[in-house]
């Protein structure tokens, strides 16, 4: 039977026939068919149910796994699928959740499990992911799940006649394994220095699709952190974090970025364990944390501010 597996905030579970009705209203919503490389528009009634029907036969013949994206309680989201070709050793993501679920972390979460599930359970080499030129989100998802851009298939696909770019991610065994002392030029350094590289650092958020790297008081609003630890390969920066403070009671970490290829190998961790040190005993440590990081920051000691919700005037629009 086809597993259920836990992703931070959701379930992915086996589709069932009563999620047919909600299959066709997420999936039959224009903005998916716009955003996805196989979904239709308008979509057929009946075809939800055909669909559901063919994934147990698909993962016995190993052919494609099927996951239904849910809440802890069981409201469906969306669905992700991992495509398998045994022969050549590759997987491949794909993934749509609700209109109404977009911006909350959903499908990272969903994508970050799909893809350990994928290099564990599948004699697998690489597992890729490829998304419309305009589907910028998509193409974060990709990130966040540790994969690197590879490349753009010109005008690769016809949507609603027209022709479309399409952007290929990947990530390769060795990789997700973090074998990875052999991947770095050398041992990662981290350093607690504020004479940081502006063009370094403005590839580091530009990477990491933040709006920050094209604001030109980047660099001097990071030397006016309280503390700042970057993580080096060699000569090259790969990540940092900091923190704004009073210096008493409380601290505030806006910043955390690693370069996606240096990704779900432990340097965010060492990078916010070095930081909070500075904070021991504070009496109040505060994160803004996007939906898809919301799990990582709870690894590192954080939780839901009781019934607190975020709120800000912000100029940026990645979030």
């Amino acid at each position: 039977m086809i597993p259920t597996l836990t992703a931070g905030n959701v379930e992915l579970t086996p589709f069932s026939l009563i999620d047919a009705p909600l299959v066709q209203l997420y999936a039959g919503d224009p903005e998916i068919a716009r955003t996805t490389l196989n979904v239709p528009h308008p979509y057929p009634d009946g075809a939800a149910e055909k669909w559901i029907a063919s994934h147990l036969p698909q993962y016995l013949d190993q052919r494609n796994v099927v996951f239904a994206i849910r809440s802890r309680a069981g409201e469906l989201y969306g669905a992700i699928n991992l495509a398998l070709d045994l022969p050549n050793g590759l997987g491949e993501l794909g993934y749509w959740v609700g209109r109404q679920f977009w911006g909350r972390g959903y499908c990272t979460e969903a994508a970050q499990t799909v893809v350990d599930y994928a290099f564990a359970s599948y004699p697998l080499n690489k597992v890729s992911a490829r998304h419309l030129s305009g589907n910028a989100a998509s193409g974060r998802v990709m990130e966040r799940a540790g994969m690197i851009r590879e490349g753009i298939l010109r005008e690769h696909v016809i949507k609603n006649g027209v022709p479309c770019d399409v952007v290929v991610f990947g990530i390769l065994r060795d990789e997700i394994e973090g074998k990875s002392e052999n991947n770095f030029s050398q041992p990662i350094q981290f350093r607690q220095t504020r004479n940081l590289p502006v063009d370094e650092v403005i590839a580091l958020y530009r990477a990491n699709g933040w709006s920050a790297a094209e604001k030109p008081e980047l660099a001097e609003a990071l030397r006016g952190s309280h503390s700042i630890v970057s993580a080096w390969d060699g000569d090259r920066l790969i990540g940092l974090a900091n923190a704004l403070s009073d210096g008493c009671l409380v601290v505030y970490y806006p910043h955390l970025l690693v370069l996606p290829e240096y990704q779900r190998r432990g340097i965010g961790s060492e990078l916010m364990r070095l930081l909070m040190a500075r904070y021991e005993g504070f009496h109040q440590h505060i994160i803004v944390a996007d939906g898809g990081a919301t799990e990582f920051y709870r690894k590192c000691g954080f939780d839901r501010a009781g019934r607190t919700e975020s709120m800000w005037i912000y100029q940026g629009n990645e979030h």
